[in-house]
């Protein structure tokens, strides 16, 4: 066997891990993931509407997940924002957050 093939074949085992990987993931975040989208959550920032969310790997790892939320800015009315009127929002970060169902 060629060097080139070798690595060819590594390459493709870890393609099809890191797809495995992120497939179950989301499948992980889904069952914990404790806010559905129009829900109304509040950081730092201020209010937010959720949109939907995302997962994101904490320093790269995959052992690390986050969960990360699309979001319509609110106004203190709760109007959307004319300005800057979409931004994530971490889970780490929600104010009076509910709690992931682990």
């Amino acid at each position: 066997m060629k060097k080139s093939v070798y690595l060819e074949k590594l390459d493709a085992i870890e393609a099809e891990a890191r797809e495995k990987t992120i497939k179950v993931a989301h499948e992980y975040a889904q069952s914990i993931n404790p806010y559905k989208a129009g829900d109304i959550i509040e950081d730092q920032v201020g209010k937010a509407q959720i949109e939907c969310y995302g997962i994101y790997f904490r320093y790269g790892e995959y052992r690390n997940l986050g969960l990360r939320y699309w979001c319509t800015s609110l106004t203190k009315a709760g109007k959307p924002r004319k300005t800057c009127p979409h931004r994530f929002v971490y889970y780490d970060n929600i104010i009076d957050k509910k709690p992931l169902k682990v």
